[in-house]
């Protein structure tokens, strides 16, 4: 029981010194005016909703049709901007005992340069490997 209330007398004026700590008019200015300056700076990388886009993509093996998918987009710049997306995608291949266009899922990046010129790299997974993609589109 003595050992509890030792323990407790303790971790009273551990908190109490920390929170007087906390209260000390100087820091607590200092840190007022550290959030109002870092409120008054513009963003150097903003985050923007989903726009859309539609590209064509290819692996050397086959074609891929990519239209918007969600994801995150970072806008760097007005005139650029990167994107982690998932790619829903028609796959143009012609294999036996399939059919020349199939649905498929990718994951991946996007560069948007002038807001309108997309870089698609996605990565497929096909039967027991990725493979990797790149190609051009338009984003809306």
């Amino acid at each position: 029981m003595k050992s509890i209330l030792l323990i407790f007398i303790i971790f009273f004026i551990v908190c109490f010194s920390t929170f007087a700590q906390i209260l000390d008019t100087d820091s607590t200015k200092a840190l007022i005016a550290e959030v109002e300056t870092l409120q008054n700076e513009t963003p150097k990388i903003r985050v923007t909703n989903w726009k859309g886009q539609i590209a064509v993509t290819t692996d050397g093996e086959a074609f891929y049709t990519n239209f918007g998918g969600p994801g995150i987009r970072l806008g760097i710049k007005k005139s650029f901007g990167i994107s982690i997306n998932m790619f829903p995608s028609l796959k143009f291949k012609e294999e036996v005992g399939k059919t020349l266009i199939s649905p498929t899922l990718g994951a991946g990046f996007q560069l948007y340069f002038k807001k309108h010129f997309v870089i698609s790299i996605p990565i497929y997974y096909q039967v027991t490997k990725w493979q990797p993609s790149f190609g051009i589109g338009y984003g809306f």
